[in-house]
């Protein structure tokens, strides 16, 4: 089978890797890392790892977010010129999810330089086959703003969304992130927590948003490892005066003037003017 695995030149292949357990990687991905001329990795160190335990021997180079807009040029043209094979991976999952690839991928396409899927591990997926919600449908947000009045806009432009969520969130900051939704969504929205998934302590909490805080304060050592998130969408809200009101509280609580407060709901775009102004003039 070896013997006839051909790699395609010039091209970036996109492999996917395990998010955790080793023994999540496909053939057809040992074998592509296998045979390329050079494999770009988010973080050496990590992946050596994988690469070790399947005794691939292929040169490994460092290719991350710090240095993807400086390189991706130059890594797409020497590609094309000697007609190389480069494999893109990331620490874990996908490429390109919540990680560097996007100027690289870019780079090659315009190139004419060929672009071919790895498909493997991801996250995301493994999270949304263990939901108990309809995710036929969904919005996919990632890794939102550390800083939390940014959050806290992020998760205010989302709070009408009627699809699931999903976020991923890091273990030193899992616990305000769940604040933070608590403000913007209420305390009985309903979430799914998945930590370590394909891990050997990978766990799920389902419950409310308060529910599942109050579980992860009464237990630190479920505080660590990383976080996915699926929370479920909003069903029949009403374009209210009290729910206007309600968002300015929020708004108004985190130093936001009556101005300011009053463009962010305009710029949601989801009441009506005339309910916004009185609303802030009663505020006022």
């Amino acid at each position: 089978m070896q013997n006839n695995y051909q790699i395609k030149r010039p091209s970036l292949y996109i492999v996917g890797t395990p998010i955790g357990n080793l023994l999540d990687f496909t053939m057809r991905a040992k074998l592509t890392l296998s045979y390329v001329d050079c494999i770009l990795a988010e973080d050496t160190r990590k992946s050596r790892i994988l690469l070790d335990f399947y005794q691939i021997k292929t040169n490994i180079r460092s290719f991350h977010n710090w240095n993807e807009k400086k390189n991706a040029g130059i890594i797409a043209e020497n590609i094309k010129t000697k007609k190389l094979a480069y494999a893109l991976i990331s620490d874990a999952g996908m490429p390109q999810i919540s990680d560097p690839g996007f100027i690289l991928v870019k780079r090659c396409i315009e190139m004419s330089i060929g672009v071919i899927a790895i498909p493997g591990p991801s996250a995301l997926t493994a999270a949304v086959s263990l939901s108990d919600l309809p995710l036929n449908k969904f919005v996919f947000e990632g890794f939102l703003s550390r800083r939390k009045d940014k959050l806290l806009k992020e998760l205010a432009n989302l709070e009408h969304e009627t699809r699931g969520m999903i976020f991923f969130e890091a273990p030193h900051r899992i616990l305000g992130f769940l604040k933070c939704l608590q403000k913007v969504f209420g305390p009985d929205r309903y979430i799914i927590v998945a930590r370590e998934l394909t891990k050997v302590f990978e766990t799920c909490y389902r419950g409310t948003v308060k529910e599942v805080e109050l579980h992860l304060k009464k237990s630190p050592n479920e505080c660590k490892g990383e976080f996915t998130l699926i929370v479920s969408g909003r069903q029949g809200y009403k374009d209210s005066s009290v729910e206007i009101e309600r968002w300015l509280a929020i708004l108004l609580n985190h130093n936001m003037n009556i101005k300011n407060a009053r463009s962010v709901l305009k710029e949601f775009g989801v009441f009506k003017r005339n309910l916004i102004y009185e609303s802030t003039l009663k505020k006022g």
